[in-house]
């Protein structure tokens, strides 16, 4: 029987990464959980150097592909029965591609959008040890895609809300079915 794939998104800041890893933390005595970390495949990437490939379409076009192969190495782990959470940014747009992927592999998708407000998101994105977003201004369309998500896949993160707190939501909505696309 196949596994599930979670997908958790947001835009930069959101928090995706602290709730990917959370939620991936199975119980002692339950199956492990596959964490595929999209982000991580923006490495296998080798431009020349000095190359002129920073145009707009070659920026979408290499994200369109980051965004499959992370999608299929996560069902990869789901088609042999264990559950996958992809931490990834995917705007609600691509998400028609990521269902028909799940539904040629019967493998049953929830796709999760992490919320914060804009503020919050630049803060927590300016605060990084590692991959620091210094100037968001560049990131608000792409945090406006967001935005416009199904709210029924939406979780709104307040400043306040605490990692435990999120975690119970997820995973109380992952139980209901709250989450799931198909």
């Amino acid at each position: 029987m196949a596994g599930k794939l979670i997908v958790i998104s947001g835009p930069p800041g959101a928090g995706k990464s602290t709730l990917s890893r959370a939620l991936a933390s199975p119980a002692p005595d339950a199956e492990p959980v596959a964490l595929v970390v999209g982000d991580a495949f923006w490495s296998h990437w080798v431009l020349p150097e000095g190359s002129q490939r920073q145009d707009a379409e070659g920026r979408h076009k290499r994200f369109k592909a980051v965004v499959m192969a992370s999608t299929a190495a996560a069902l990869a782990y789901a088609m042999y029965g264990f559950d996958a959470v992809l931490d990834f940014s995917i705007p609600p747009g691509h998400l028609p591609s990521i269902v028909k992927m799940a539904a040629a592999r019967n493998v049953a998708l929830s796709f999760i959008v992490l919320l914060p407000a804009k503020e919050l998101c630049a803060a927590r994105a300016a605060s990084r040890s590692e991959g620091k977003i210094e100037d968001y201004s560049s990131l608000e369309v792409f945090y406006d895609q967001f935005a416009a998500a199904p709210k029924t896949n939406v979780v709104a993160v307040g400043s306040d809300a605490s990692v435990d707190v999120l975690l119970a939501k997820l995973r109380a909505g992952l139980q209901e079915g709250a989450f799931a696309v198909s």
